[in-house]
């Protein structure tokens, strides 16, 4: 073979290689999957939950081949990291994490697992709240209050959230009224502290009693379920209302195409396929509704839900300025939102135009750009679901455009009712005629609207008022509304939109602590003009020893009285705002009653006190400083009701579930028609009697509330001129 024939040769396979290896390379490129990642909550550990799903991600692989899926096990502080920095595709967790993510991550369920028990699927579940069976002083929820109680963790949803609210529906608080709140970890581990009486009550998950029955761990007789719920269908013990299982979710990043394929899978996988039986599910169904989880972590005020509901005037003053910021924020949204809605609208026109030269392709973009548009929709339909204010918009003819959930929740008026109706119906639910709005005002500025609202202000293209107006909650309303129009893209007006939110509450608030200080000015203002006048004769006049002495008395009593005011009210403050820690102990009353009867044995030789107590009496629950400062007010007040002396009563006695105890004087007694006022802040009994003997008209108040704080009742019963008694309930220990 010649030199050239080898070069000729050469050459060839060179330039076919050249061919070749583009060829080759995308077929090897496009053979090679891409790897899903599937964080799953790992609530029994990290190797139990790879243990568990592995079959789970091999049969999504077998299902969609494309795609490689893996497991990665999240514990409780790692799932909401792993979801906000996309480290994960689809995440499986328990419904009250779930809910979480979807707040704040706009994570999407697309399917609900089928749990398995013993006598078919469930795809609920609830709590189960017991006790011992033998335990006689618990067949009630309340009952509860001062015992010992195990929950299985704090992030449980079924182990100790749906408990959780329960309780607090029967005025139970788990973190105060609990003489220890503990966590077992395993469910299992809460039936058996429960049944070896190392604590009094628990609480775990549906069907985790009848299944350790079944497996001969335990004997349901020795158990009794408290506030039991009877649910057709439903064959387990049940405390709580039914929430959905656990949904399988997708990322947000997720593509949709393959979030449908795997939902798909998830869907077709059966009952005895390996994967369903590792997980001990019967598969997965198509999601269900997760709003009764949303309520409850509402309720609790938990994960996003945190500072849910708070209208306190703190907290309204110290968060205005961000409501402002999320007016604009919600401004900003909706206009961006309009944009983006315009744009689709241009490209769907440039896809109409395209049908000429290929109905097949168009076909395919219209369909896309319809789910993009749709998924905006429900997105900002969402957004304006979730806002906390009564919120609704018109278009230029007045007609309503958007009702949302909190406008319904507030008004009673559904969505679907108001949806499309104009001459302003929006007013009738607000303000029970058909009448000018904020709304109104944004679009037609007019001063006789500005009339309506006791308070307009203007703020650029806000416009703010207050008013009054009606409520689910309030049959006269105080509201704060904000109005501002709505814009195009080009700029032009088409509509607004108004938020209006309850501040009933806050408006009450400041109309007491006006009414407060004032009393107090008012009261302060006797003593001080008496304590001037004396202290300024003084000064400029001499003044006789014995006369000097008198008015120094005079000083001495007025100051004795206003420190007296000044203390009463700030115990009064103290108690209604709680800032000083409530010590809860159990207390015996008879020594109370006793220091007590001590203590104003020597004030007044023509008294005589006497204290009756049974032996046995039962103990009461509360704060032993702020009930031995209630009964020191009962027996002052007798003794100085009693100018003429006589026997002053302390007693009490067992009735029904409480302790009754009495104070009775022998003195001047109260006019029937006042007996209901008395205990109102500086209210005095107006007669010459009375108006001789001082005080500040704050120590009545002061035990009212110190007793109404313990759970208990007062009440007196007298006579004129044949001395008075009152009566103290409180709730046995």
């Amino acid at each position: 073979m010649t030199d050239k024939r080898l070069f000729n040769l050469f050459l060839t396979v060179i330039i076919l290689t050249a061919f070749a290896v583009p060829v080759i390379l995308p077929e090897t490129s496009h053979c090679a999957q891409s790897e899903v990642k599937i964080g799953v909550l790992a609530n029994r550990g990290k190797e139990a939950a790879i243990k568990t799903w592995s079959k789970t991600a091999s049969y999504l692989t077998g299902k969609i081949p494309q795609h490689r899926f893996t497991i990665v096990p999240l514990d409780f502080n790692e799932i909401d990291p792993a979801v906000s920095r996309k480290r994960v595709d689809f995440v499986v967790a328990n419904p009250e994490f779930y809910v979480d993510l979807e707040a704040k991550y706009g994570v999407s369920r697309i399917a609900t697992l089928k749990n398995r028990m013993r006598s078919g699927s469930y795809k609920v579940f609830g709590g189960v709240i017991l006790c011992r069976a033998d335990r006689s002083d618990i067949r009630l929820l309340r009952d509860l209050k001062g015992k010992e109680f195990m929950a299985v963790k704090e992030e449980s949803l079924g182990g100790w959230t749906m408990a959780w609210r329960e309780l607090k529906a029967q005025g139970i608080d788990p973190h105060r009224d609990f003489a220890e709140l503990s966590y077992g970890g395993r469910h299992d581990s809460v039936v058996y502290a429960v049944r070896d009486r190392k604590v009094d009550a628990g609480t775990i998950r549906t069907d985790i009693l009848e299944r350790m029955a079944d497996e001969g761990r335990i004997d349901l007789a020795d158990f009794r379920i408290l506030n039991r719920q009877t649910i057709e269908n439903f064959p387990f013990a049940l405390s709580t209302r039914l929430y959905p299982e656990w949904p399988f979710a997708k990322v947000r990043h997720t593509p949709d195409e393959l979030g449908q394929d795997v939902a798909i899978a998830l869907l077709n996988m059966g009952e005895e396929n390996p994967a369903a039986r590792a997980v001990g599910i019967d598969g997965w169904t198509i999601p269900l509704d997760y709003q009764p989880v949303h309520e409850l972590m509402k309720e609790l005020r938990l994960g996003v839900y945190k500072d849910y509901g708070q209208i306190t005037l703190a907290t309204a003053i110290r968060k205005y300025w961000r409501w402002l910021a999320s007016a604009l924020i919600f401004l900003l949204l909706m206009t961006l939102t309009t944009l983006y809605v315009i744009r689709l609208n241009r490209i769907l026109r440039q896809s109409r135009l395209d049908l000429e030269r290929s109905r097949h392709g168009l076909e395919i973009k219209v369909r896309e750009r319809t789910a993009e548009l749709m998924n905006s929709e429900r997105r900002l339909a969402d957004i304006i679901d979730f806002l906390p204010d009564a919120t609704f918009a018109i278009d230029l003819e007045g007609r309503i455009i958007l009702w949302n959930r909190t406008a319904e929740e507030f008004t009673g008026a559904k969505a679907a009712e108001m949806l499309g109706k104009g001459n302003q119906e929006y007013s009738l639910p607000f303000f029970g005629s058909r009448r000018a709005a904020l709304i109104d005002l944004v679009l037609n500025p007019s001063a006789e609207i500005e009339s309506l609202y006791p308070y307009v202000k203007k703020e650029g293209g806000l416009v703010i008022g207050e008013c009054y107006a009606q409520s689910s909650k309030h049959d006269e309303a105080y509201i704060l509304g904000i109005a501002a129009p709505l814009y195009d893209c080009e700029g032009r007006i088409t509509g607004a939109i108004e938020s209006i939110r309850d501040i009933t509450e806050r408006k009450e608030m400041e109309r007491l602590k006006d009414e407060m200080i004032s009393a107090v000015s008012h009261e302060m203002r006797t003593p001080l003009t008496a304590m001037l006048g004396y202290s300024e004769f003084l000064l400029e006049n001499e003044v006789a020893p014995e006369q000097r002495q008198a008015y120094l008395q005079i000083l001495f009593k007025e100051t004795e009285r206003l420190s007296e005011l000044i203390g009463n009210f700030l115990d009064l403050q103290r108690l209604r705002s709680r800032r000083t820690p409530f010590t809860s102990q159990t207390l015996a009353i008879t020594p109370l009653l006793d220091e007590t009867a001590a203590l104003f044995g020597t004030v007044s030789q023509r008294h005589r006190l006497t204290v009756d107590c049974p032996v046995g009496l039962p103990r009461v629950r509360g704060d032993g400083k702020d009930l031995r400062q209630a009964f020191n007010n009962l027996v002052s007040n007798a003794i100085k009701y009693s100018p003429n002396g006589g026997e002053i009563y302390l007693g009490a006695h067992r009735e029904d579930d409480g302790v009754i105890i009495m104070v009775r004087d022998e003195g001047i007694g109260i006019p029937q028609k006042a007996q209901e006022k008395i205990f109102e802040r500086f209210y005095r009994v107006d007669n010459s009697d009375r108006r001789a003997i001082g005080g500040t008209g704050l120590g009545l108040t002061l035990v009212r509330e110190i007793v109404t704080a313990h759970g208990g009742r007062i009440w007196v019963e007298s006579e004129p001129g044949r001395g008075s008694t009152f009566f103290v309930s409180l709730p046995v220990a």
